[in-house]
């Protein structure tokens, strides 16, 4: 993204959009919250309390570590921070505990988390590429190759290339603007998102965000960096395997049949 919609969607924007979300998400930490919450916070004293070996045979608490090694490292990043809040909470045992130390940590660690997709929504945004520009270079080439030509009429000559590019420039730009706050809105002001991770109690932000950040990369022409980081991806959540086809399609038509996707 390019021009005026970068100027529309600055960091600056990106920066006061999260903190006033941040605001809002902080009036709901005394609500309402699943069992999920529960299941997290024992993971945090699995992973803190317990020997790599047991991380995933430990079966004190129904609510067994049942996510990839990536998400069970993140879990231990956070316990590490937990023990200084509330060292109870990384005790591991059958009877659930949310004291309100560990309640205001796990509800702030989401908050925080979010961070990430904001950032890979703001980054993403700047990949959009509107459809008119594909409509404004069929329109120029022809007027360009037109008024290249040696024996091309002054008549001709209103038509070149610049001139069509700036007939349609504005309404590009406005399309641009219209399609980064759509995007924006939409990813990181989701109602549904909100009532998943800040009342039920869950890290979608966080995990939406590395999905985010890869197709970014994607959109960029860094493919190799975007399948790094749905890799990455993967081994926080496997339930994001259902994109792995999209993904090595994609890989598959850049690196193995080149020519016919830069003719695309």
């Amino acid at each position: 993204m390019t021009g005026a919609a970068a100027e529309m969607l600055s960091w600056r924007h990106v920066a006061i959009s999260f903190f006033a979300a941040t605001a809002l998400k902080l009036l709901f930490m005394p609500a309402y919250y699943s069992t999920d919450f529960d299941v997290h916070r024992n993971w945090l004293a699995i992973t803190y309390s317990l020997p790599i070996s047991q991380w995933y045979s430990n079966d004190t608490s129904e609510w067994t570590l049942d996510y990839p090694p990536f998400f069970a490292w993140f879990e231990w990043a956070l316990s590490q921070v937990a023990a200084v809040v509330d060292p109870a909470m990384l005790l591991v045992s059958a009877a659930p505990y949310a004291s309100v130390r560990t309640r205001a940590f796990q509800r702030l660690s989401v908050i925080a988390t979010d961070a990430v997709l904001f950032l890979a929504t703001a980054l993403l945004c700047r990949t959009l590429r509107s459809p008119l520009a594909a409509a404004e270079a069929v329109r120029v080439e022809p007027a360009v190759a037109k008024g290249s030509q040696p024996g091309a009429r002054r008549a001709n000559r209103p038509t070149t290339g610049t001139d069509a590019a700036a007939g349609v420039s504005g309404l590009r730009g406005s399309h641009r603007q219209l399609q980064c706050a759509t995007l924006f809105l939409c990813t990181c002001g989701s109602f549904g998102l909100f009532l998943v991770d800040h009342v039920h109690f869950q890290y979608n932000g966080l995990l939406s965000g590395l999905l985010l950040l890869s197709m970014a990369s994607v959109r960029g022409g860094h493919e190799l960096l975007g399948a790094l980081l749905f890799a990455i991806l993967l081994n926080f959540k496997h339930i994001y395997l259902y994109l792995a086809p999209a993904y090595f399609v994609h890989l598959l038509r850049s690196f193995c049949f080149p020519h016919r996707s830069s003719s695309s």
